[in-house]
């Protein structure tokens, strides 16, 4: 559904670490840290989530990833705009009228790892975590 330049999307939250799926109707305008927000207090209004467990169900400790060709791609700019992300566009071009988001919880590095990132992430320019996941022609041709 399109309301002036907003989409709208149905997403099917899957949900491993809970065994849990959740569907929600979300607006293409929100940023990715607005849908992780809708979607926690979505769950703290079912009871899935308990005021005891909330510091185990932080937010910043998940991550959104996505299948698409065959391949795991995240959602990791929390600023984005939904309807400008490549899924987004993928579902949109796909004419799908759900798509499916799964809720994966990071990876925690080390003191060793942190350092190390930091120190290369320093020297070229940009950090290693938004370069794992750069499948941007712009962005490979401006660097």
């Amino acid at each position: 559904r399109v309301f002036g330049n907003i989409r709208m999307f149905i997403v099917d939250f899957d949900i491993p670490v809970a065994k849990l799926p959740v569907d929600l109707n979300i607006r293409g305008d929100y940023t990715v840290a607005q849908i992780k927000e809708n979607l926690w207090q979505h769950l703290r209004d079912q009871g899935h989530i308990v005021q005891e467990l909330d510091i185990l169900w932080d937010p910043e400790r998940f991550t959104f990833t996505y299948e698409m060709n065959g391949k795991i791609y995240e959602l990791y700019d929390g600023q984005q705009i939904f309807q400008t992300s490549t899924v987004a566009q993928f579902w949109r071009q796909k004419k799908l009228v759900r798509g499916k988001l799964t809720v994966e919880l990071k990876k925690t590095e080390t003191k060793e790892e942190k350092t190390l990132n930091m120190e290369i992430s320093s020297i070229i320019g940009i950090g290693l975590y938004q370069l794992q996941f750069a499948n941007n022609d712009e962005l490979d041709t401006t660097r």
